[in-house]
């Protein structure tokens, strides 16, 4: 699952997107540069939550809109000095950016949250469709995504090194934490 997030600075408004289920599966196979993934990426009916981001200690004042996520990648070509037979490969540089394609109306209510992100139920709508704003935004990526392999990186509680098959100390005098369950050479992002 994915947040997307950012901000219109003159109107003061922030916005959390949420992508979970197929929509982030697509973004986590497009941000792997996948099999079948397009550039740049729409992702579209993407719930989006807005709050006045004047106004941070009270977030009972959001409301629920929809809105597109854009994706894009860029690569450049690494700078090459000299002959390019007496030099090592370079890789390209790849840059992406994140939008939010935001249409102020209609509104929406969140009924619940289901695998595919938050259920949302139309609330208000006066047939008009707002103003529309691109909002440049980052995405945070706050859980694994069920069946996507997970990542391999070492998660410890504390700053120590605690790879679970060695003392630091000879004799006993270990001055690292006793075993856990949690620590391992690998966790798996729990």
């Amino acid at each position: 699952m994915f947040l997307v997030f950012g901000t219109e600075e003159n109107n003061n408004l922030l916005y959390i997107g949420v992508l979970a289920g197929d929509r982030a599966r697509i973004l986590q196979n497009w941000m792997d540069d996948g099999e079948g993934a397009i550039n740049p990426l729409p992702i579209t009916n993407v719930p989006i939550i807005r709050f006045l981001s004047n106004l941070i200690h009270d977030h009972q004042t959001g409301g629920w809109l929809t809105g597109t996520f854009l994706a894009e990648r860029t690569s450049t070509p690494q700078w090459v000095w000299g002959h390019r037979q007496m030099l090592p490969p370079r890789p390209t540089f790849v840059s992406r950016t994140f939008q939010l394609l935001i249409s102020s109306a209609p509104l929406y209510r969140c009924n619940g949250f289901t695998s595919q992100g938050p259920s949302l139920e139309l609330s208000y709508c006066d047939g008009t469709g707002g103003h529309t704003s691109l909002v440049r935004c980052q995405i945070v990526r706050i859980a694994d995504i069920p069946g996507m392999t997970p990542p391999r990186h070492p998660n410890y509680a504390s700053d120590a090194c605690h790879e679970a098959d060695h003392h630091h100390k000879e004799h006993g005098h270990d001055d690292s934490p006793p075993p856990s369950p949690k620590r391992g050479r690998y966790d798996y992002g729990v």
